[in-house]
């Protein structure tokens, strides 16, 4: 209520002062109560033309590449790639090499999903994201380490994980076997830093309590792109159900008006990618399944 007092925020009411709710982050199937995990320290890239491990942090392998009960459907099928989990906390997805992004976006059973091309016949998949990152869009180069996504569970998946695939010729291979040939490379649970483009290290981490891993993503891409001190996301009451469920995050830009301008614009033209179901900035709201009205007076 001293916030309240204050006049600095609420939920869904009129803002007195100047900060920006970006809210309802509509993820299905994601837990409420995980943020990003930071890189390991001391994890580098393959020298070999820069190519890595596709994770940002510790992680287990859930599932190998080969034939297999499906997990949903029940049925023996071949399983294309290999699966990744973070071993505590919802990661960042980064490009395995250097490439082109030729698909960025819904595929299917994959859900949210990333495939980048990387010349001769080689290119790598990666599904199930719970978001994409804006800058990974298609025709975008990467390099090894580039920032795609944050593991998800979009699509037909049981839990949150990265789905990977290596595919020649777009034919899957065994992603193990390729890139330990290819690269020397292993996936030993130990993760990976970038090696170019915007990788994990380079992202600014705000605590913002047990919201919903993409509300945590969207908190600290959008936190470091705008230079923003304090953001607000989970809180136990509240008159609307955003903040206890882990939907909203709070971006305080106080009297910086250029900076909300700012983060507002690029937080509506960007809402899709970065599923923001709707933006509260300077007593006005914007939302995605009304975009055709612009902003609305609150």
């Amino acid at each position: 209520m001293d916030r309240l007092a204050k006049g600095l925020l609420v939920t869904v009411a009129l803002l007195l002062s100047m900060p920006l709710l970006l809210g309802a982050l509509m993820l299905a199937m994601l837990p409420a109560a995980m943020s990003l995990e930071p890189p390991p320290a001391g994890c580098t890239a393959s020298s070999a033309g820069g190519w890595m491990i596709p994770f940002g942090q510790t992680y287990a392998v859930t599932s190998e590449y080969g034939w297999r009960k499906h997990p949903v459907t029940g049925q023996w099928k071949l399983h294309t790639g290999i699966d990744l989990a973070a071993t505590a906390k919802p990661g960042r997805v980064l490009a395995a090499g250097p490439g082109t992004i030729t698909t960025a976006g819904v595929m299917g059973g994959y859900g949210n999903a990333v495939v980048v091309d990387h010349g001769g016949g080689v290119s790598t998949l990666y599904g199930h994201l719970a978001g994409i990152d804006p800058a990974a869009t298609v025709g975008a180069a990467v390099t090894g380490g580039t920032l795609l996504g944050i593991e998800g569970a979009t699509g037909t998946a049981t839990g949150i994980h990265l789905h990977f695939e290596v595919r020649l010729e777009d034919t899957s291979t065994n992603p193990r076997e390729w890139m330990r040939q290819t690269h020397g490379l292993e996936f030993d649970g130990t993760g990976t830093s970038s090696a170019g483009g915007a990788g994990p290290g380079q992202l600014q981490h705000y605590d913002i309590g047990p919201v919903l891993p993409a509300t945590q993503y969207l908190a600290d891409y959008l936190g470091t792109m705008f230079a923003i001190t304090t953001i607000y996301g989970w809180r136990p009451v509240d008159p609307f159900p955003d903040h206890p469920s882990g939907w909203a995050a709070d971006f305080m830009v106080y009297q910086d008006k250029a900076t909300g301008d700012a983060l507002a614009a690029y937080a509506q033209s960007h809402a899709e990618q970065l599923q923001i179901k709707y933006i509260i900035w300077y007593q006005r709201i914007w939302s995605l399944e009304r975009a055709d009205e612009g902003w609305r007076p609150m």
